[in-house]
């Protein structure tokens, strides 16, 4: 299956084997599921949305790194 491609805009980072992705200096967990899929960033201030292809994920907060999901 071909990497997904994002708007220029959208910050780009690869998921490592672990599921963690590396932003802000720090790595943060998102999830092994997705491990080595590309991954579409959208900088809001102090968070980012995170994408994968068109739909929204959650929100990685660069203070706490930490990844929130969307409920």
């Amino acid at each position: 299956m071909p990497d997904p491609q994002y708007d220029q805009e959208l910050i780009v980072r690869r998921i490592k084997h672990n599921g963690d992705i590396k932003i802000g200096g720090a790595f943060v967990y998102i999830s092994e599921a997705l491990s080595r899929e590309l991954l579409g960033l959208l900088r809001i201030e102090d968070l980012y949305e995170l994408y994968f292809c068109d739909m929204l994920l959650g929100e990685v907060d660069t203070y706490w790194k930490r990844f929130t999901r969307v409920r």
